[in-house]
Order: C-alpha cells, then structure tokens, then sequence
C-alpha cells in the first residue's frame, strides 16, 4: 500500500503558509483544509470572538475531523494549512494520523519576520484581513517552537519562488521517503 501524508503547515503568520499550502495540494493529490476558510464557513464574518480558545478549538477539532476522515477512506494525502506553531499540536496531529495508518509531516516556511509583516500589511488591504490583536506576527514568531528531531520535516524558503520551492520540496520529500523505506 502507498504512503499516505498529513503535511502540516508550519511558520508565522505572513510567512508563507497558504501560499505553499495551494501549489503543494494539487503537486502531492491532497485535500486542501485551510483553517481560515473553515472558520469562516462555520462563523461568518471574521471577527475577534471567533479566535477565543473555544472558538479555536471548534475550529481545530473540525479539520482535524475533517483530516480523519480523509485518511481513512485512503484516497488522498492532507495538507493541514494552519500554523501548527506548537510542538504539542503536530505531534497529536501526528498521533491521529498514525491512527489512521497515514504520516505526518511537518511542512516549516521560514520566512524573515520583516517579510512576514510587510505581507501581513498588504493583506490587510488586498485582502481585508484584519488583525485584531497588535503585535500578533511577532507574538506568533515568538510562540513558534522548532520540530524537533522526533518529526519529519521539509524546511521551505518562504521567499523562493514557487518553482524553487516545489524543486526543495520532491528533493526533501525523497529523503524521507528513503528514511521510511530504508534507504540513505
């Protein structure tokens, strides 16, 4: 049976997530389950109440049903676009993947804070996407705890072009296919 993937996105806000998130789904045949978008399917507008803990969780507990049932019917792989900033969320995340005879892996965009925040910006004008709390790209930057090395981790340059980036993903991605596989 072949290998079934959970890609989990990882990195701050504006650094590139959704970004690698929409290329990688198609590249890989995966569901794409992007927690913006169920957010807003299951609340509405966004507004500053639905990131309180419980709405977070409702919201995290959806995709993460979502991801299950996904992998169970063994059809498609997962990209799980949300930040995924700690290390206690991938690794249950990593856990119900096991579950579901699947592997996880952590997809890390490194981009430069600055970069991140000036992306952030433009969103909030291209995009109408609002930050409710100030200072919240450097406090998720801040938050963000590194994979360790119990996880399998393809590492991204958030400012390398889509090409450039998909070329450091199929080469990533085959060495840990060979580490799976007993391979080099």
């Amino acid at each position: 049976m072949q290998d079934r993937y959970v890609f989990m996105m990882l990195g701050f806000l504006g650094s590139g997530k959704s970004y690698v998130s929409r290329w990688l789904a198609p590249r890989v045949g995966a569901v794409y389950l992007r927690a913006d978008e169920l957010r807003l399917s299951m609340f509405g507008v966004d507004r500053p109440e639905l990131y309180t803990p419980e709405n977070k969780a409702l919201v995290n507990n959806a995709n993460r049903y979502a991801m299950a049932q996904v992998l169970k019917s063994k059809q498609a792989h997962v990209v799980l676009d949300a930040n995924h900033n700690a290390k206690s969320v991938r690794l249950d995340i990593a856990d119900e993947a096991t579950k579901c005879d699947a592997i996880a892996i952590v997809v890390w965009v490194q981009t430069p804070l600055e970069i991140a925040k000036e992306r952030t910006e433009v969103r909030s004008i291209t995009e109408g996407h609002v930050l409710f709390e100030p200072g919240l790209v450097e406090k998720m930057a801040k938050h963000l705890e590194k994979p360790g090395a119990d996880e399998f981790v393809i590492a991204i340059n958030g400012r390398a072009t889509a090409q450039e980036q998909q070329k450091s993903f199929e080469e990533q991605m085959a060495l840990i296919e060979a580490r799976l596989h007993g391979g080099s």
